[in-house]
């Protein structure tokens, strides 16, 4: 999966030449770069979502169990059916956090909240539903299934998890 680290400065100088920005004000252009980077981990997250359900889908097709494919099986055809929902609700709501990042919209810091905590968990649901319908195998390196089930958790980290997106959504619900 992806390598998460940590990096610090301490007692580095930068000339002014190469300060990004005005001096005092770089939180305000982390944030907009922070805001970016969410939408597009966002995408990354639906990208995944998008190819592991499209997998799981020609698994359900390709497996047989009991002389028939287990994609006709009621409790697989649910689950893939809520793969979908959750793949095309999550597509949505990141292209809706994108154009108001471009357009530089007053909603633009909720739509980024609002898809950053919905492409989360939306794509933490689509990778369960296809380790379920692969089942044991899954979870073993024959299937790349098992990697997105890894990404997910780290994208799913990246920028902030579900609960500080939810949190800046509430705060700005004022609530």
């Amino acid at each position: 999966s992806d390598k998460q680290c940590e990096v610090k400065f301490e007692n580095v100088k930068v000339p002014k030449a190469n300060l990004l920005g005005e001096a005092g004000k770089g939180w305000e252009l982390v944030e907009r770069i922070g805001q970016k980077a969410t939408v597009i981990e966002c995408a990354y997250l639906v990208g995944l979502a998008q190819k592991d359900f499209e997998i799981s889908v020609q698994y359900a097709k390709d497996r047989i169990q009991f002389g028939r494919p287990i994609g006709s099986f009621q409790a697989i055809q649910h689950k893939t059916a809520d793969m979908v929902t959750d793949v095309d609700g999550a597509r949505f709501i990141m292209y809706k956090a994108a154009w108001s990042v471009a357009e530089g919209t007053d909603e633009a810091d909720m739509d980024v909240h609002m898809a950053k905590a919905w492409c989360s968990e939306a794509t933490r649901r689509v990778v369960a539903h296809g380790q379920q319908i692969h089942g044991g195998i899954g979870f073993t390196k024959e299937y790349i299934i098992q990697l997105f089930f890894r990404r997910q958790k780290a994208g799913e980290l990246a920028w902030g998890d579900g609960d500080y997106h939810r949190e800046k959504v509430a705060e700005a619900l004022k609530i």
